[in-house]
């Protein structure tokens, strides 16, 4: 399933729900706004949740997600409910916590694949990047900084030593758990506005 599909869907059902009930946009700037445009097997199947009701209950569970802890809650509830999680739920799942996550460092946009991902920074993103080219360093040469307007940072994946690719949701994370070490964690004496032209 390519997942700006589900980007989609999931922006109209809340752009609907608000207008049904008259109601402004009330959560922080940028909160869930993060398109991912990845392929992935992520999505309710109807072998799990037949009902189009609770579906899009569920979907619309998962568009709110915004943290880990939001994640295990909705798993434990799914669980209870229909049984043993499918990996494609799990994996859908793992994209909602993505988009929170990267939404929170200020990214607009996800795209590609495990062999090269580009990450799209929100034009006003407030991020902290002295710690940026140690983490280009450290990543020796898989990832690269795009001075563009809006900027952006480039992945080259690898195969593992067996040959094989991590999946996309786990490269994903990886990658979003260094961002926010480098972008988030630093002192916050030096708040920039985006990422620094190098």
């Amino acid at each position: 399933m390519t997942l700006v599909g589900y980007d989609l869907y999931v922006r109209m059902l809340k752009d609907a729900v608000l207008t049904a009930k008259g109601e402004a946009e009330e959560e922080p700037e940028h909160a869930g706004d993060t398109v991912i445009k990845v392929t992935a097997d992520a999505y309710l199947p109807d072998s799990y949740i037949p009902d189009e009701g609770a579906k899009l209950e569920i979907y619309k569970r998962i568009s709110q997600i915004r943290s880990e802890e939001d994640s295990e809650t909705l798993q434990d509830e799914l669980v209870d409910r229909f049984g043993d999680i499918p990996r494609p739920v799990l994996s859908l799942l793992s994209i909602a916590v993505i988009r929170a996550e990267a939404s929170r460092i200020g990214i607009s946009e996800i795209s590609g694949d495990t062999k090269l991902l580009r990450f799209t920074f929100f034009p006003d993103a407030r991020i902290r990047t002295e710690g940026l080219p140690d983490l280009i360093t450290e990543m020796r040469g898989a990832l690269r900084y795009v001075p563009k307007d809006p900027p952006a940072l480039l992945y080259r994946g690898r195969d593992e030593a067996s040959g094989q690719r991590k999946p996309v949701t786990k490269v994903l994370k990886e990658l979003l758990d260094r961002f926010t070490k480098c972008f988030l964690e630093a002192d916050s004496e030096n708040v920039k506005q985006g990422p620094e032209k190098s």
